[in-house]
């Protein structure tokens, strides 16, 4: 039978994968979104690991402040780089946290062996370190295989705003790169409010 071009995806999946990402057999396929066919087969390349660059001593005092912001039992989402790294590095003394979150890097994974991040007051997925992809290093490839406390979701789940606002206490730490103040900002639809009706 032939595959129509537009339905085919071809993947090179690297043999180092965490088990998390994919299953031990060489070839598969699987039927994805919109019928589309994926097929993906094993290679021997090492994985890319993502080395950030080390803490100076300002992101370490704004790390702590904003440490300061996130309450035992809180679900971070956590973004990458500097800043984020040097917030994650200052919660160590914090309890029960639980992450929903686009990535899981090596700050999450530090934090997930030093039973600070458990999941165990998230509203929903409890139990569970939801995110879509991983970035980090070795270290961190090695602690996420096979760990049932870790579930891979597609983006539409973790980005998704209806999945968001079912975390009670959800707080997003990320780096702004500009804020503009003079009357600027970022809206798609804003109703007029007198058009809505009166209850």
């Amino acid at each position: 039978m032939e595959i129509p071009e537009k339905k085919r995806k071809i993947e090179e999946i690297k043999k180092s994968y965490p088990e998390k990402f994919v299953s031990e057999e060489k070839m598969f396929s699987h039927i994805g979104p919109g019928n589309r066919i994926f097929i993906g087969t094993a290679c021997g390349e090492p994985l890319l690991e993502y080395r950030p660059a080390s803490d100076d001593e300002i992101a370490q005092r704004i790390g702590k402040y904003v440490a300061e912001l996130i309450q035992d039992g809180d679900t971070i989402q956590v973004g990458y780089g500097s800043l984020p790294n040097a917030i994650l590095s200052n919660l160590e003394g914090k309890k029960h946290l639980g992450v929903h979150s686009e990535l899981l890097g090596d700050g999450i994974a530090d934090l997930m062996k030093r039973k600070v991040i458990d999941n165990t007051q998230k509203t929903i997925n409890r139990g569970k370190t939801v995110v879509s992809f991983c970035m980090g290093k070795k270290e961190t490839y090695d602690y996420i295989h096979d760990n049932p406390s870790i579930e891979f979701r597609t983006i539409d789940y973790t980005n998704n705003p209806l999945v968001i606002a079912q975390h009670h206490n959800m707080t997003a730490i990320n780096t702004a790169l500009e804020i503009v103040s003079v009357h600027k900002c970022t809206f798609s639809v804003v109703p007029d409010l007198r058009s809505l009706p009166r209850t």
